[in-house]
């Protein structure tokens, strides 16, 4: 292969990321301003900070959405990377916490755990750094700018909804939010949203885009 045809396919590879980066975050942002504005009546000021919460929560679905066709060693190192932001900046919060006072001890203590078991599970689930994908298919495009945005989405928004009717039927409301039962749920709906189920969603996409090549 020479110079220019890689230089190629990595520019062409990158725009794709971007793309999809596009569709990931902006679908399931959209489903919740369809949800706050026609089913759940929120104000302003609570479906603008859902919203935002929810494109922190899926800023690396992208990622995972073009490991399934990436080939250069390069975007896919970048790639990993980035799935791991939602750890370290758990495990940060969890230092914050630490550092500042707030709450009880074992409550950032259990912030930082969850942060470290988010990394952990982003790494396992992507596998090898420095892995390269065979050439990819058709299937695989069709599979990572459509079926995994949507199947994604449907699956986390079911946790969302799950973590959602929990902490609001909480007796005390939202001021709950540092009791030991909520901060658990709300760890582990957050490793769900932004690792687990995208994770889990992208190797399914990339072992049936293998078998249709």
């Amino acid at each position: 292969m020479t110079k220019k045809t890689q230089i190629a396919r990595f520019l062409g590879e990158s725009s794709l990321w971007m793309f999809a980066n596009l569709v990931c975050v902006g679908l399931p942002t959209l489903a919740v301003y369809i949800m706050g504005t026609t089913f759940g009546l929120w104000s302003p000021w609570k479906l603008t900070l859902v919203m935002i919460i929810t494109a922190v929560l899926t800023s690396t679905w992208g990622s995972w959405s073009t490991l399934i066709w990436t080939r250069s060693r390069l975007l896919r190192a970048v790639q990993q990377g980035i799935t791991t932001l939602p750890g370290i900046i758990t495990m940060a919060l969890g230092g914050a916490l630490l550092y500042v006072g707030v709450g009880k001890l074992y409550l950032a203590l259990l912030v930082m755990g969850g942060g470290v078991g988010m990394i952990g599970a982003a790494v396992a689930l992507a596998g090898g750094v420095f892995t390269k994908n065979e050439v990819p298919n058709r299937a695989q495009y069709l599979l990572g700018l459509l079926v995994y945005p949507l199947a994604t989405t449907l699956a986390t928004g079911t946790i969302a909804a799950l973590w959602y009717t929990f902490t609001s039927s909480s007796p005390s409301g939202w001021s709950s939010f540092f009791s030991i039962a909520t901060l658990m749920t709300s760890i582990l709906a957050s490793a769900l949203v932004s690792t687990i189920i995208p994770a889990g969603m992208s190797r399914v996409c990339q072992e049936v885009g293998a078998k249709l090549s």
